[in-house]
């Protein structure tokens, strides 16, 4: 088991040049003391369920991992070279409910000291063509650049008119399918600290990628933009799916809130256990912010680690405001009309 103070790192083995869909996926791991000098990469993306599962090598075992974990880990494996990486299905044991709650709490820390995370958004879906997909993401830096990419760097697009509706309906169509109402990488509690924490970040989908920078610069362009551009007009709903979730990710890291308008603000989020409602928190505030249930323990009952929770919230807001605030899309119906 590892201690407190130490994590495991991922080798994940290159290819060796052959195609990369065929090579089976082989990794290695490393204990190292954390805080730790090696460079590692971390993966953000959605498990999947337990019943969708593969296996891989680690160590020379055959171990079973999801299918969509599977598809991440061969769409970023390098053909040459060691690609190292920290991922909290295979990096984390899951069996062992002590060293999984030492390691959640250390994950604020790993991800704020990657150096770089890699988000993954899943596979392009088959109805979709893949120079629709890189319109999609070069829209974006349109966008964001309010210019073209360079010549060369773009060839799939060159000829397509960024200022036409009809041009661009079957690229929306692409960008619509990785929204908040395809994707659910967009509602997962544990996405939230994954894409604040991190140095850099990068955008995977399928074989096609954008850092979320260019995400940030044109989600904060398109908030400024006139209403009356036909496209922004006409495919607003589209760009409103992801732009305002971007923003939204931007307004937590620049203006850290305190814990309680930060779980508010969060609670559609979704989690697999009702813990890491909790737990997938504690890595956006500062050491003590939390002090009952950074423990991380998940031989705690739901009821407990919530009590604990709100009397963490009450001690640190020094107000009963954490058990007098209700949400109004949680009221009774009857109350729901009353007028103040």
């Amino acid at each position: 088991m590892l201690s407190k103070t130490e994590i495991r790192i991922l080798d994940l083995l290159p290819s060796s040049g052959l195609n990369n869909s065929d090579v089976p996926i082989k990794c290695q791991t490393r204990v190292v003391p954390f805080p730790t000098d090696i460079e590692f990469e971390t993966l953000s993306y959605v498990w999947g369920t337990v019943q969708d599962v593969t296996t891989i090598s680690v160590d020379g075992k055959d171990v079973p991992i999801t299918t969509n974990l599977a598809a991440t880990l061969k769409r970023i494996r390098l053909s040459n070279e060691i690609r190292t990486i920290w991922v909290d299905q295979l990096c984390i044991n899951q069996q062992d409910e002590e060293e999984k709650g030492n390691q959640v709490a250390l994950m604020g820390r790993i991800y704020s000291t990657t150096t770089q995370c890699l988000i993954w958004l899943g596979e392009i879906g088959q109805d979709i063509s893949i120079s629709d997909a890189q319109i999609a993401l070069d829209y974006i830096y349109y966008i964001s650049e309010g210019k073209r990419k360079q010549e060369g760097t773009s060839e799939l697009s060159a000829s397509v008119d960024f200022d036409s509706v009809e041009a661009l309906r079957e690229p929306m169509r692409a960008l619509h399918s990785i929204g908040l109402k395809n994707n659910p990488w967009w509602t997962r509690m544990w996405t939230l600290q994954e894409a604040i924490l991190p140095p850099k970040a990068c955008v995977l989908w399928g074989q096609l990628s954008i850092q979320w920078e260019l995400l940030v610069s044109a989600a904060q362009r398109w908030v400024s933009f006139p209403y009356y551009d036909p496209v922004i007009y006409a495919y607003n709903d589209t760009l409103f799916n992801i732009f305002s979730q971007v923003m939204g990710f931007v307004f937590a890291k620049e203006n850290r809130q305190g814990p309680l308008d930060t779980a508010f603000r969060w609670s559609f989020r979704n989690a697999s256990n009702p813990l890491d409602k909790v737990y997938g928190l504690i890595g956006l505030f500062p050491a003590g912010t939390l002090p009952r249930v950074r423990t991380c323990d998940y031989g705690l009952s739901r009821a407990t680690l919530y009590a604990m929770f709100t009397a963490d919230l009450i001690e640190y807001h020094q107000s009963l405001h954490p058990i007098a605030l209700r949400c109004l899309r949680n009221l009774p119906e009857i109350l729901n009309d009353f007028r103040w």
